[in-house]
């Protein structure tokens, strides 16, 4: 079934007689491996076309792709330009789905995203939801991917920017659902203080809908504040 997936999205060129097994073999029954693979190996130049219309232009003596998905779509974002990369990086923190409008908030870079924005989805790393206004990730693992591959400082830079941009959206009401967000945020910042306060918030707003998150909240609120206080 495997094989018969990459055959599908080869195409029947006779230049790519035989790839199809070959990235059979290698993927290990995961599907999606097969979608990268192929996808890597016309970003690198040994394929030219479009899915299931593909022709092999270089000679391939041994598959020049990763043995994991996961390499496979870090190595796929490490060909990326500098600028569309950063934007990618600034929505992996801003989650699995995201308003467009969050990135100029969140990013290292001041420059306009929609470009990016638009070459990223061609690309296959987002796709539009249904009523325009926001994107996603086309697969959890690519955002995980994005996230996990940037530097731990720059995330926790762009998590405090991200917390301080829904904080304003709050206006003079910080008990609102998005709190638990901006608690997250706070802690993936290492803003321990800020952490704990809108634990507290978040705590005060599902108290009366979901005893469930405000009981997970308070002992959080205790926690962060603690790491706050001065030894």
């Amino acid at each position: 079934a495997i094989t018969r997936l990459a055959a599908a999205w080869l195409g029947d060129h006779a230049s790519v007689d035989g790839l199809a097994e070959h990235i059979g073999e290698r993927a290990g029954g995961n599907p999606f491996f097969v979608e990268e693979a192929v996808t890597s190996l016309a970003e690198t130049g040994y394929l030219r076309g479009t899915q299931a219309a593909y022709r092999q232009i270089r000679t391939i003596e041994e598959l020049p792709i990763p043995d994991t998905v996961h390499a496979l779509i870090a190595a796929r974002i490490d060909r990326l330009p500098p600028a569309h990369k950063a934007w990618l990086h600034a929505a992996a923190v801003i989650g699995a789905d995201f308003d467009p409008a969050l990135l100029r908030e969140v990013a290292e870079d001041g420059d306009d995203p929609a470009t990016a924005l638009v070459e990223l989805e061609a690309a296959g790393f987002l796709r539009s939801e249904a009523d325009g206004t926001r994107l996603r990730f086309l697969q959890p693992l690519m955002r995980e991917v994005a996230y996990d591959t940037q530097l731990e400082a720059r995330r926790a830079r762009m998590h405090a920017r991200l917390a301080q941009a829904l904080e304003r959206e709050c206006g003079a009401n910080p008990v609102q659902r998005s709190a638990r967000s901006i608690a997250e945020h706070w802690t993936l910042a290492g803003n321990w203080a800020q952490a704990g306060r809108w634990n507290l918030h978040a705590a005060m707003w599902f108290a009366a809908r979901d005893a469930r998150i405000t009981a997970a909240q308070l002992p959080r609120a205790l926690e962060h504040l603690d790491r706050a206080s001065p030894s």
